[in-house]
């Protein structure tokens, strides 16, 4: 979520997406430059996050965005980033939260993503308390689809799966989450949850009601108003099977959802809205990476958050 855009910051933006492609000038259009972009993305998150920590912003994403890129990344680099964990866990007696459970969910993707084990870092089991269902709804829903997505990634079952699947559908339906443009981020993050479950009716029945009503709140610009969210959406659909780049619903004014993501480059940087202040400069670039990995992943017949 984030500041809106105004009419006239719209129609701005509109004009000046339009006549990039027009004329043909700027950055090589990102379908055709993937690859090439990951690496910028990647680089660049290597230079702003040279010692990651336990975090939600120089931690895990950037962790997470970094492995699945393909980069080089040090040996040296992940090994202090395992260090640091360990020793977080260690210091908070395995206790990192009790309030934000993305905390753990988060961190179990991270670990598995560097190959190592979220059940046992220094004898603590970080994927128990995604399990404690009170807690993790107590968040919100961005909690509930992250502990079924760690789980998947992790391949370690929760008791509570069945729980949350059903938690996510009856709060998006009962307060019709799904068609605020302001929530197009959350609404993301729950398909990026029941996109595993798609063999399940009830769930497949919802993502098509998803799927439409985040293509009319797409903005015209083919983005969701801001970096962050617009990466969340390339996510989700990119785990349900849906193109970002080709897929006629998520095209506006000739512009696709996939090439929207650059509308938040700003030089070598990813930011939440070009102009925009008072925001974090670290998240948008995170972000956006793992947006470019699920692209990419996409392309090879996979997902951002592969099941193990």
């Amino acid at each position: 979520m984030g500041k809106r855009k105004t009419g006239i910051d719209r129609a701005l933006c509109l004009i000046a997406c339009v006549a990039l492609l027009l004329t043909g000038c700027g950055s090589e259009p990102l379908q055709k430059g993937l690859s090439a972009e990951v690496k910028s993305a990647s680089a660049q998150v290597l230079r702003t996050v040279p010692a990651p920590v336990l975090g939600s912003v120089g931690g895990e994403w950037a962790v997470i965005g970094l492995v699945k890129s393909g980069a080089a990344v040090n040996e040296d680099y992940l090994n202090a980033y395992w260090d640091s964990i360990r020793a977080s866990v260690k210091g908070a007696r395995g206790q990192l939260t009790d309030r934000y459970y993305t905390t753990y969910a988060r961190l179990t993707i991270a670990l598995c993503a560097i190959g190592k084990d979220p059940a046992n870092v220094e004898g603590y089991d970080m994927t128990a308390p995604l399990d404690d269902y009170d807690k993790v709804v107590r968040q919100g829903m961005n909690a509930a689809s992250f502990a079924l997505i760690a789980s998947q990634v992790s391949g370690i079952p929760l008791t509570h799966e069945a729980d949350y699947i059903r938690y996510l559908l009856d709060k998006n339906r009962e307060e019709e989450i799904y068609k605020d443009p302001s929530f197009s981020d959350y609404t993301a993050m729950t398909m990026q949850a029941l996109a595993y479950y798609r063999q399940q009716p009830e769930t497949a029945a919802f993502l098509d009601l998803c799927v439409t009503a985040l293509s009319d709140i797409q903005q015209p610009t083919g983005d969701f108003d801001n970096c962050e969210s617009t990466a969340e959406c390339i996510i989700a659909l990119t785990a349900l099977g849906i193109d970002p780049f080709t897929d006629s619903r998520f095209i506006k004014n000739g512009i696709s959802l996939g090439e929207s993501l650059l509308h938040f480059k700003d030089g070598k940087r990813y930011v939440h809205q070009k102009g925009a202040e008072g925001f974090d400069e670290q998240m948008p670039q995170e972000k956006a990476l793992l947006a470019l990995d699920a692209l990419s992943a996409f392309a090879r017949g996979e997902k951002l958050y592969q099941p193990k």
